[in-house]
């Protein structure tokens, strides 16, 4: 979920919200719920070898995320479909490296493939339910608008 405080700027200046995601859905994660779970799995014995899919509480649109984040902020925000191309260079215009650029480009074109799905693995490692993105946008309200 942090990953959309990089929109920030954005999302002040031009009311716009710009990724390759084309319709497609995402189940983000907020960074709080990965700690939590990565503090069990270090703790506990068991994890070791295994590999865990952590995400969010529910699957969203970049349409449906502009609409919670417009609301939060009293500010609309509308989701772009950029191209892969428009949206690296705009990453290296603001100052990424040209190959994080391509890599966080490539990594939003993946997700833009439709292929998110929702799993239960931080309620059940970490014990409690994942943070939801309305929650998310509450938490970081001060930093969005």
């Amino acid at each position: 979920m942090q990953n959309f405080l990089w929109f920030t700027h954005e999302m002040r200046t031009k009311g716009t919200l710009s990724l390759p995601m084309r319709d497609a859905k995402t189940a983000p994660v907020d960074i709080c719920d990965i700690v939590r779970v990565s503090s069990v799995i270090l703790a506990e014995e068991g994890h070791e070898g295994k590999v865990y899919n952590l995400t969010g509480s529910g699957l969203l649109s970049l349409q449906e995320i502009a609409e919670k984040l417009s609301t939060a902020t009293k500010q609309k925000i509308t989701y772009i479909d950029a191209s892969p191309l428009h949206f690296k260079q705009t990453l290296i215009q603001s100052g990424v490296s040209e190959w994080v650029a391509e890599a966080v480009a490539k990594s939003w074109q993946i997700a833009g493939k439709g292929r998110a799905t929702v799993t239960n693995e931080v309620a059940k490692i970490g014990g409690k339910q994942p943070i939801t993105f309305d929650e998310f946008v509450w938490n970081h309200k001060a930093l969005l608008s």
